[in-house]
C-alpha cells in the first residue's frame, strides 16, 4: 500500500499541516491523522455497544413493567414548580 491517491482537499489538509510545522512530513500527517481516525471509530463503537446496551435495558423494563406514565410526571413536575 505506498502508492495512495488522495483528494485534492486532503492533500491540501495534510501539507497545510506539514507547512505550519505540526508534521515533518506528509507520511507523518498521514499516520497521525489516521491514528485519530482509528480512536475516534473505536469511541463511536464504544458508545454505540452503551446505546444499544441501554436500549435494551429500556425494553427490558417495559416487558418487565417498570413503566412511569410519562405525562403525569410531567404535570407532577409543573405543579411542584408552579
Amino acid at each position: 500500500m505506498d502508492n495512495i491517491s488522495l483528494s485534492p482537499d486532503v492533500k491540501k489538509f495534510l501539507q497545510n499541516q506539514v507547512a505550519s510545522g505540526i508534521y515533518k512530513t506528509l507520511s507523518e500527517a498521514i499516520n497521525a491523522n489516521i491514528e485519530v481516525l482509528i480512536v475516534q471509530t473505536s469511541m463511536a463503537k464504544k458508545r454505540r455497544e452503551v446505546i444499544d446496551s441501554e436500549i435494551k435495558k429500556g425494553f427490558e423494563d417495559i416487558n418487565e413493567g417498570r413503566v412511569a406514565d410519562g405525562m403525569a410526571f410531567i404535570d407532577e413536575l409543573i405543579a411542584k414548580y408552579e
